[in-house]
């Protein structure tokens, strides 16, 4: 199996220069079809992150048959792969009220929405405008086996108060038996790291590490990829691990 993280510095609102950057970072790489498992895109990937309010990002929101899903679509089909990708999603209930969620869909090598997860642990900018996700998610997913996705905050404790040993997010995966993580990530670099440093994002991997160590000990292996968009976006630097 051989997955791939398309990390890149989105531009804030810039959707349609953000989906061109992808695309040609896919053409740089000269990307052989069939030669990727499975290509992650980061969380929010081609709106950014930082918006004030509901208000702010409504009109970058878009439901599962929108451009953003129209896009991996067309690479999953011509690169043969899975594409997991994040985006602001909004969902039009019967009575014309319209929710949103922070949310990443799976789309298959033939172009088939596998599911849609929407982030269960908001970060408080997502609570801005986000709805939170009913749950955290396991599915079987051939040939990966049993999928978790993940976005950000869902392996931090429940907004910061909840116990730090409680390890929801990975207590969850180990007891559904889940086989690979998935997560697209927008993730703060830690307080205190030089910026200069060949090591800076180090203690973002321990710390990823050990929100995950309830799955040290699990029967199966367990696979956990994260891609994480970089640069900076509202004063916010975003580590690139």
């Amino acid at each position: 199996m051989r997955v791939g993280c398309l990390q890149f510095a989105p531009r804030l609102k810039d959707v349609e220069w953000n989906r061109r950057r992808c695309s040609q970072l896919i053409e740089a790489e000269a990307v052989e079809r069939g030669s990727l498992s499975l290509l992650i895109l980061p969380e929010m990937c081609f709106t950014g992150y930082t918006f004030k309010d509901k208000e702010d990002i409504m009109p970058l929101a878009e439901d599962e048959q929108g451009e953003t899903i129209k896009w991996a679509v067309h690479w999953a089909k011509r690169l043969r792969t899975f594409i997991q990708l994040g985006y602001p999603r909004k969902h039009t209930a019967r009575d014309g009220s319209i929710t949103l969620y922070n949310s990443v869909s799976l789309v298959s090598r033939s172009g088939e929405v596998i599911y849609t997860y929407d982030k269960h642990f908001l970060y408080e900018l997502d609570e801005r405008w986000a709805a939170e996700g009913t749950g955290f998610l396991s599915i079987d997913v051939p040939p990966f086996g049993k999928v978790g996705p993940g976005i950000c905050m869902d392996v931090n404790p429940y907004r910061f108060e909840a116990p730090f040993e409680a390890f929801e997010f990975a207590t969850f995966h180990k007891a559904q038996g889940t086989e690979m993580v998935i997560c697209s990530n927008a993730w703060l670099m830690s307080e205190g790291v030089d910026e200069r440093s060949q090591d800076v994002c180090l203690p973002t991997i321990r710390y990823w590490a050990t929100r995950m160590s309830p799955l040290i000990d699990c029967e199966k292996a367990l696979v956990f990829v994260v891609a994480n968009r970089t640069g900076a976006e509202g004063g916010e630097h975003l580590c690139h691990a």
